[in-house]
């Protein structure tokens, strides 16, 4: 540990003490942040520490956002739809195509019109689908049971493989941009966490998704670690059972309830429970 580095190194130089292993902590302590984290992070790995291995591996990413700026913003992601071609096909009345197309990955209250990630036709009706379940579930439209709603969201993700995935993590990152209302927005950290420990976000989009993270009410870290624990899992095959939903979501809440959040102090209602309803159309519900 860095701490403890630094506690030796003073102590030997109190006493003039000089030797190899004393000169080793000193290049590692006058190394450039980001490689001596590397450095840790291949120990680390060497002894089998995973959830150090987690930490590191995210404060590496972290340096890494801090060199590389707004690269990694939303808005630039090469899988986008453009914002004109997605508000061509968006009809809102009382919105010019301009006005439309400045709303493209803020918050919305209507269901999409297509996806917003460049799909195959056959994966463009299944991202509008994925979309309800998201306003759903966040209760931006309608419906008794969300946690029905998440059930479905994962498995069409799980079903659509990883570009339908990514599309799911760009709508969640649009919802959770200029939403105005808090429980919407708690309701929608908390599905970003079932994403993450259902399938982690394609490499494609990983470093947009953590980036964006930065930004938001928890720390990076804990979502980061979430999908470094689900990949050393392995994918799953099916959506959680209702009897492992409330643990899996409630990840968030025990994070809220261990920082302060000033901008979020008011906990959502609970969410009811159903019997999973799989496969069932909410398009008319939504």
């Amino acid at each position: 540990e860095p701490k403890q580095m630094k506690e030796a190194l003073a102590e030997a130089e109190s006493f003039s003490f000089r030797a190899d292993p004393i000169e080793t902590i000193r290049k590692y302590l006058t190394m450039p942040a980001e490689k001596f984290l590397t450095e840790q992070l291949k120990m680390a790995s060497r002894l089998g520490q995973e959830e150090r291995q987690d930490d590191l591996s995210t404060q590496i990413k972290m340096h890494f956002f801090e060199r590389t700026g707004d690269t990694f913003a939303l808005a630039n992601f090469e899988r986008l739809r453009s914002a004109e071609e997605w508000a061509a096909a968006k009809k809102i009345s009382g919105k010019t195509r301009k006005q439309l197309a400045a709303l493209f990955l803020q918050h919305q209250l209507k269901p999409l019109p297509t996806s917003l990630t460049q799909l195959d036709r056959s994966l463009r009706e299944d991202a509008t689908h994925t979309f309800k379940c998201v306003m759903g579930f966040m209760g931006d439209a309608g419906f008794c049971y969300p946690l029905t709603l998440a059930q479905e969201l994962v498995a069409l993700a799980l079903k659509g493989g990883a570009t339908l995935q990514t599309e799911v993590y760009v709508q969640m990152m649009k919802q959770l941009t200029s939403n105005p209302s808090p429980a919407s927005e708690r309701l929608g950290w908390q599905l970003f966490a079932l994403m993450v420990q259902c399938f982690p976000p394609d490499p494609l989009v990983e470093n947009y998704v953590a980036n964006f993270l930065r930004g938001g009410p928890l720390s990076a870290t804990f979502y980061l670690r979430l999908g470094y624990a689900a990949r050393r899992r392995g994918p799953r095959s099916r959506a959680p059972l209702d009897s492992e939903l409330p643990g899996m979501l409630s990840a968030v809440e025990d994070m809220h309830r261990g920082e302060e959040i000033e901008a979020m102090d008011e906990l959502p209602p609970p969410l009811p429970t159903s019997p999973s309803r799989l496969g069932t159309s909410f398009s008319g519900k939504i």
